[in-house]
């Protein structure tokens, strides 16, 4: 199934654009999801590249959360071949708990765009193919966003 959202809107000038895609897998049992990708995209700084923005994420991730530990940073192919960053890395929301994350990042106009493959721990091995191929199938519109009523 493939989906691209529809949605516009008109906002005062001093206010700014910010959008989330969220795609969840099949509840289990229990009516617990297992695994998601969030998408989004935020005003950045005109002259940030995808590499300077995948490295200002980094700073945010070790802020925000617990025993952060990257495992790898590397160049590649995002959002439908454009020259990007993706980082794969684990943090624990609880002791007890870790969640595996793959980030990749894009940067262009003003504009970062940043998807999140995200599942516990113990279970990415059961789900990163297809977090993969998710975050693999994602690619922006060309028209550029936000766009400036005439």
């Amino acid at each position: 199934m493939r989906v691209q959202p529809r949605i516009t809107v008109d906002f005062p000038d001093d206010w700014e654009f910010r959008e989330q895609i969220t795609i969840l897998a099949a509840a289990n049992p229990m009516g617990e999801v297992q695994a998601n990708v969030l998408a989004s995209s935020e005003p950045v700084d005109p002259g940030l590249e995808s590499e300077g923005y995948a490295r200002s994420m980094e700073k945010r991730l070790e802020e925000e959360f617990p025993a952060y530990r990257e495992i790898e940073l590397e160049e590649m192919d995002v959002f439908g071949g454009r020259s990007g960053w993706m980082r794969r890395f684990e943090w624990a929301p609880e002791p007890d708990r870790a969640v595996t994350q793959i980030q990749i990042y894009y940067a262009e106009g003003g504009r970062g765009y940043t998807a999140t493959a995200t599942a516990e721990s113990e279970d990415f091995g059961e789900y990163q193919a297809e977090l993969v191929s998710v975050l693999s199938s994602m690619s922006l519109d060309r028209a550029p966003a936000p766009t400036e009523q005439a």
